[in-house]
């Protein structure tokens, strides 16, 4: 794939197979907790919100092998007693397994774990999407997963970088807050900043000034804060 079918293109697997060895798995990981997010009102078993929440810390080194061994345990117990049920209505199977795709494992040993991981969070968030509106088939729900994309997962042919020199107190104790309290709404005020310790990074900046929708994982963010 070269730098203008990168941007151009508009399929997300063919995207997550092309970054397999080329991103992080807690890009990955945190693009399928973005997509379960996008669908959090069918995710009516509060044992997917914590494998959702348990998945984003472990993501971020804050959840142990533990807390994910028994958030999968407890999706495995979810998704059962759905399939039990009598009349359990689709969109739930659909949900629940894409809460339980963003605790998938990443062995040393098999780079692509990661990629299909956040392929199978984004591909059944897409089913339960359409199963639950009713109208739209899944594609228009993968075509609203493609900004936080984009979002996540900076242009790989320029990888955006950060001076030492812009990480100012203020610009830190900013980033930190929009992360921890998801005001993404809050970015451009980290823009002015950033602007303002002497980044004269136009991508960057645009980002941080764009719409969105921006998520954790976001790349400039990441960049700001040293995250992988």
């Amino acid at each position: 794939m070269i730098e203008q079918e990168w941007l151009e293109c508009d399929d997300i697997p063919k995207l997550l197979e092309y970054l397999i060895g080329r991103a992080s798995s807690r890009k990955f990981r945190l693009f399928g907790c973005a997509c379960c997010r996008r669908i959090w009102h069918l995710l009516v078993d509060e044992r997917c919100w914590n494998a959702v929440g348990v998945a984003e810390r472990y993501a971020d080194g804050l959840a142990t092998e533990e807390e994910m061994h028994l958030a999968r345990k407890a999706m495995v117990q979810c998704r059962t007693e759905t399939a039990l049920r009598p009349g359990s209505p689709a969109v739930d199977s659909w949900a629940f397994a894409a809460a339980e795709a963003v605790l998938f494992d990443t062995p040393f040993w098999n780079p692509g774990a990661a990629s299909r991981g956040a392929f199978t969070a984004a591909w059944t968030a897409a089913e339960a999407a359409w199963r639950g509106a009713g109208e739209e088939g899944p594609e228009a729900e993968a075509r609203r997963q493609l900004p936080l994309f984009r979002d996540i997962f900076e242009n790989p042919y320029r990888p955006g970088w950060v001076d030492p020199a812009w990480q100012t107190p203020q610009v830190i104790t900013v980033a930190e807050a929009i992360y921890e309290e998801r005001a993404f709404d809050q970015l451009p005020v980290l823009a002015d900043a950033v602007e303002d310790a002497g980044c004269p990074d136009a991508n960057l900046l645009e980002h941080l000034r764009g719409p969105g929708p921006h998520t954790r994982g976001c790349w400039p963010l990441n960049l700001l804060l040293g995250k992988e």
